[in-house]
C-alpha cells in the first residue's frame, strides 16, 4: 500500500543520517496511546467533515472524550475544546483554520492535509456536484440521462 511505501521511504532516509527506526504496521484504525509503543504515527484518511472528525483523528480514538486528550500538549487540548464548544459555523471554521496554522507551525504534529481524491464521471450524470467534498456526496440526487452508445468499431 502507498502508506507503507511512504513510511519505508522515510525510514530509509532517516537511516542514512543514523536514525534507526522500526516500522510497526498497524492495520487497525486505533493506534495505542502508550508512548513506549511508538514515536511517530503516519496516518492517512479522508476527513469530509473536520469539525467533527478532527478530534477523534488527533486522539486516535473512535469517539471524542476529554480523557483521550491527555497525551496531547495543553495548547492543543485547549484548541480542540474551543473547537468543540464553537456555537456557530463561522467560529467553528475559524477555529479549524487556526488549528491548522498552529499544527503547521508545531514540529510535533505535522499536518499533511491535502485533497488527493479525483472523480471521473460520465457527462450524462446529472446532480453531481462539480466540487464535491467526497466522491459520493449527494448520490441520492444523481440521475443518469438515457444514452445510446455509438456502434462498436
Amino acid at each position: 500500500p502507498p502508506i507503507v511505501a511512504a513510511a519505508e521511504s522515510m525510514i530509509a532516509n532517516w537511516k542514512r543520517v543514523g536514525i534507526n527506526v522500526k516500522l510497526i504496521n498497524n492495520t487497525g484504525d486505533i493506534v495505542p496511546q502508550d508512548s513506549e509503543a511508538w514515536d511517530i504515527v503516519y496516518r492517512t484518511g479522508m476527513m469530509p467533515e473536520p469539525l467533527t472528525e478532527l478530534w477523534p483523528f488527533l486522539t486516535m480514538q473512535s469517539r471524542a472524550r476529554i480523557s483521550d486528550l491527555e497525551h496531547l500538549p495543553d495548547w492543543l487540548r485547549q484548541e480542540l475544546i474551543a473547537l468543540d464548544t464553537a456555537n456557530d459555523w463561522k467560529t467553528a471554521i475559524n477555529q479549524v483554520r487556526r488549528l491548522h496554522r498552529l499544527l503547521e507551525a508545531e514540529v510535533q504534529l505535522i499536518p499533511l492535509w491535502q485533497v488527493d481524491e479525483y472523480s471521473v464521471y460520465r457527462r450524462h450524470l446529472e446532480g453531481f456536484r462539480r466540487t464535491p467534498m467526497y466522491p459520493y456526496q449527494d448520490i441520492d440526487h444523481w440521475t443518469v440521462d438515457a444514452w445510446i452508445p455509438p456502434e462498436a468499431p
